[in-house]
């Protein structure tokens, strides 16, 4: 059994997959900013639930960003210390690709974003392509994991002949300004379907479990494609004179 963990933003979630590739149990929920207690709680309801023992985990799945930094850290340090103490591996899947995953009908092209603050996003950008080999055939990220700008995603949509599905965690301002598009190029999802599922991240994952391609815990780092506040401003004050 392995067991999924996603606290990336407030669309937390807790999963566990057999080892055939089965989703046994799924829970997710809207956290409020309180991943520690949550997920720990949701942990052990997950493993009640199922009458399954920390013992029979084989691997770990958890999201490594991007999103929020609190969040990040915390899924990432509760699941490197469960691997560690049980000595099984773990795989870190990119929140933009679990946010992806719902939509990848070999229909349309996909755009998966999410808020990283200031009123830019994180954004990965998927096109259906030919290969079986890859992980999310009949789909490959064709731009990874990046920071993009309102102004830049909309510029980057005028280019484009589409279909393209826009996914993820999509804020209210910018859901206005899609809404003044006349272009039919970009289908939004309703956010109810947009909203992302621990057990298509145990999916995801399980798929990188059984092809041998698991992470390192020592060095499975978050994605957090910026700095924080916080580490901006000590880098600022170190170049004050």
């Amino acid at each position: 059994m392995l067991l999924a963990l996603d606290t990336s933003t407030e669309q937390a979630g807790v999963a566990l997959i057999s080892e055939s590739g089965s989703v046994v149990y799924e829970k997710n929920w809207l956290s409020d900013r309180n991943h520690t207690s949550e997920l720990h709680v949701a942990i052990k309801g997950a493993l009640d639930s199922t009458s399954i023992r920390v013992s029979d985990l084989k691997g770990l799945i958890v999201t490594n960003g991007p999103g929020s930094f609190t969040g990040i850290r915390i899924g990432l340090a509760v699941s490197k210390a469960i691997t560690i103490a049980l000595g099984i591996p773990i795989i870190g899947v990119s929140t933009l690709d679990v946010g992806a995953f719902p939509f990848m009908n070999g229909q349309k092209n996909i755009i998966s974003v999410l808020p990283v603050g200031r009123g830019d996003f994180g954004c990965a950008i998927f096109r259906i392509g030919d290969s079986d080999a890859d992980l999310l055939a009949p789909y490959s990220k064709a731009i990874d994991d990046h920071i993009i700008t309102t102004d830049t995603l909309f510029s980057y949509l005028d280019t484009q002949e589409g279909p393209i599905t826009l996914c993820g965690e999509i804020t209210k301002e910018l859901q206005e300004r899609l809404s003044e598009m006349k272009s039919a190029i970009v289908d939004i999802p309703a956010e109810s379907n947009r909203q992302r599922q621990s057990g298509n991240l145990a999916r995801l994952g399980y798929e990188r479990f059984i092809r041998g391609l698991i992470d390192d815990p020592a060095s499975l780092q978050p994605i957090y494609l910026r700095k924080s506040a916080a580490e901006e401003t000590l880098e600022q004050d170190q170049l004050r004179p």
